[in-house]
């Protein structure tokens, strides 16, 4: 976040560029507040407020808010459209697979550990197999007809059955115009996509677009980030690949081969020499093994 904030207040302060033409996105509510508090700290709350700051989510929110009517044809969710949340997607999706599997739906999202134990492909699970093949940029159709390859060990029966909730799934949410926090990346990126004339909106508006903890990002928020910054190129990210964990809920580890291929890297002169950590940077270790070493 520290390199992510001194790049910000380079392109305002030095660079010149309007606050207004910067967008920085990170990947929770909390790290949000914290780049805005610390952007505030550097260049004051007057050209603080005019950058876009937020999670890939809200920044999501808001264009669908203001241009979702404009999603092809068979994509007809309208304006004041409703968000469900979590607990809401797992009733649905529980009371299309039981009745789907024939039995009598309660609409009840909670499980008894004796139920749970019997059902060893639960409505969480399903939830889990949809969330995660949005993030792949599967809609339910395709999800139907070229399922995953790293789901085909769940057997046929569970994946027709996983598609066929998928389904159900997205129909009825598309018939009570709903969205779920995965249509929220990725409706935006079947949007930027498809309108070109949104696309260009977004893009002319932030002429320079920063991702901080890169590595985390997944396939749609990758495309999404090669949307907005295809005509102008000025990308800024900072991500560690050995930090990278996040891959059981969808973050690619080849969006930093991705991004060295679509976007030229901008190499240091050789004049500039290679500085070397100094010997304080590595004083937390040694507590670190201390402390770890103390845990019964």
């Amino acid at each position: 976040t520290r390199v992510l904030t001194a790049r910000i207040a380079h392109l305002v302060e030095e660079a010149r560029v309007p606050p207004q033409r910067v967008l920085a996105v990170t990947f929770t509510n909390k790290a949000a507040r914290e780049l805005r508090e610390r952007i505030t700290r550097l260049i004051g709350p007057c050209e603080a407020d005019a950058i876009t700051m937020g999670t890939f989510h809200s920044l999501c929110l808001a264009i669908l808010r203001q241009d979702i009517t404009r999603l092809p044809e068979e994509l007809p969710y309208r304006s004041g459209f409703a968000v469900y949340d979590e607990y809401s997607s797992l009733k649905l999706i529980k009371k299309l697979k039981t009745r789907l599997e024939g039995g009598s739906a309660t609409g009840a999202a909670e499980q008894t550990a004796e139920q749970k134990k019997k059902d060893d492909f639960s409505a969480g699970a399903v939830q889990a197999i949809i969330s995660a093949a949005k993030n792949d940029m599967y809609d339910a159709q395709r999800f139907r007809l070229h399922p995953p390859a790293k789901l085909r060990a769940l057997g046929a029966q569970k994946l027709r059955l996983a598609a066929a909730v998928f389904e159900g799934y997205q129909q009825t949410l598309r018939d009570e115009n709903i969205i779920d926090f995965d249509d929220m990346l990725l409706l935006t990126e079947t949007l930027l996509r498809t309108s070109e004339r949104t696309r260009r909106k977004y893009a002319g508006h932030w002429r320079h677009l920063l991702v901080d903890e890169f590595q985390d990002t997944n396939s749609v928020q990758y495309q999404l980030l090669s949307l907005l910054a295809r005509d102008h190129k000025n990308v800024f990210v900072v991500g560690d690949a050995d930090q990278a964990i996040y891959g059981w809920r969808g973050a690619d580890i080849r969006n930093q081969a991705r991004l060295d291929s679509e976007f030229a890297i901008r190499t240091l002169p050789p004049a500039v020499p290679a500085v070397p950590l100094p010997h304080g940077a590595y004083e937390s270790v040694q507590a670190l093994q201390t402390a770890v070493q103390a845990i019964p």
